[in-house]
C-alpha cells in the first residue's frame, strides 16, 4: 500500500545519495590529498543509505504489507536492492581493494531510489503473490538484479582506469579507482552470481507461466519482457566467460555489462508498467519471467 513515510524516507535517501554523488566526482578529480577525504564522506553516505534502506524495507515488511514474503510491491524490491547493494560496495571496496567503488555506486543508488519514490507515490502497484513460486521468483529476479547492477558500475570503472591509463592522464587518479585486474575479476564474479539467479528467475517464471496455462498461448516468446530478459541472461552469460574468450575481454567486456545494465532496467521498468492497473487487462498481469 502506499504510504507517506515511506515516500518521504525515500526522499531523504535520494538526496543523501545525490550530495554524496557529486562530492565523491569532484574529489575524483581532486588533488591527492582529497582522496582520504573522498573515501570517508562515501563511507559515511554509503552506511546511511544501507541503513536507512533496510529501516525502511523492514518497517514496510512489518508495519504497512502485512505479508508473509518481504517483496510485495516494486518499491520494495528498489528498497531491498539498494540496501544489498551498499551493503556489497562496502564489503567489497574493504576486501578487493577497489578505492573508488562507492563513488561509482552512489549515483546508481540515487537513481533507484528516485525510482522508488515514483513507484511509491504514483505507480504504486501490489504484486499479486499467490504461491512460493512466485515469491521463488520475485526475490532471484531482485538478487540478480543486485549482481547485475553491481557488474555494470566495475564495468564502468574499468573503462575510465583503462581511458586514463591510455591517455596517460593523472595516474594518481587511477589509484584512487582500482587496478583493471581488480575491476575486471569483480565484473566476472559479480555477472557469474547474477547469472545463476536469473537462471532461477528463468526458470520459476516459465514454470508459473506453464502452471498458467500462458505457455500454450501462441507467439508467448515474442513478449518483450521474454526477449530483454533472455538478452540479460545471456550477457551475463557471456561476461563471466570473458576470461576464456579473449575477443570480448578488456573493454569489450565492460561494455557488455553497461549494454547487460541498460536491458536489465529497461525489463524492469517494461515489467512494471505491464503489471500497472491502468496498463494492460488482468490476463497479462500475470505474464511469463515477469521482472518486478
Amino acid at each position: 500500500m502506499r504510504d507517506p513515510l515511506t515516500t518521504i524516507s525515500l526522499i531523504c535517501l535520494t538526496l543523501i545519495a545525490l550530495a554524496a554523488s557529486v562530492w565523491g566526482v569532484l574529489q575524483l578529480y581532486g588533488s591527492n590529498r582529497t582522496a582520504g577525504t573522498m573515501n570517508w564522506h562515501a563511507r559515511i553516505a554509503t552506511w546511511l543509505i544501507a541503513a536507512g534502506s533496510a529501516a525502511v524495507f523492514l518497517y514496510r515488511w512489518v508495519w504497512v504489507n502485512h505479508a508473509w514474503v518481504p517483496v510485495e510491491a516494486h518499491v520494495d524490491g528498489l528498497l531491498l536492492i539498494v540496501a544489498l547493494i551498499a551493503a556489497l560496495a562496502l564489503y567489497l571496496q574493504a576486501r578487493a581493494r577497489l578505492p573508488g567503488l562507492l563513488v561509482f555506486v552512489l549515483p546508481l543508488m540515487a537513481f533507484l531510489l528516485a525510482w522508488g519514490i515514483c513507484a511509491s507515490m504514483w505507480t504504486f502497484h501490489a504484486f499479486k503473490i499467490h504461491s512460493v513460486w512466485k515469491a521463488l521468483h520475485l526475490t532471484s529476479v531482485y538478487l540478480g538484479s543486485l549482481f547485475c547492477l553491481i557488474s555494470a558500475v566495475a564495468g564502468a570503472m574499468f573503462l575510465l582506469v583503462n581511458f586514463r591509463l591510455r591517455h596517460k592522464r593523472d595516474p594518481a587518479q587511477v589509484a584512487r579507482i582500482g587496478s583493471l585486474e581488480t575491476i575486471e575479476r569483480t565484473m566476472v564474479h559479480t555477472a557469474a552470481a547474477g547469472f545463476a539467479l536469473l537462471t532461477l528467475a528463468l526458470i520459476s517464471g516459465l514454470m508459473l507461466a506453464g502452471a498458467d496455462g500462458l505457455l500454450r498461448q501462441a507467439g508467448w516468446w515474442s513478449s518483450p519482457k521474454i526477449i530483454l530478459a533472455t538478452a540479460v541472461w545471456a550477457l551475463c552469460a557471456l561476461i563471466m566467460n570473458v576470461r576464456h574468450v579473449g575477443p570480448f575481454r578488456g573493454t569489450r567486456a565492460a561494455a557488455l555489462s553497461l549494454a547487460c545494465l541498460v536491458l536489465l532496467l529497461a525489463t524492469m521498468a517494461l515489467a512494471n508498467g505491464m503489471t500497472s492497473p491502468s496498463a494492460h487487462p488482468p490476463a497479462t498481469q500475470h505474464a511469463p519471467l515477469e521482472a518486478p
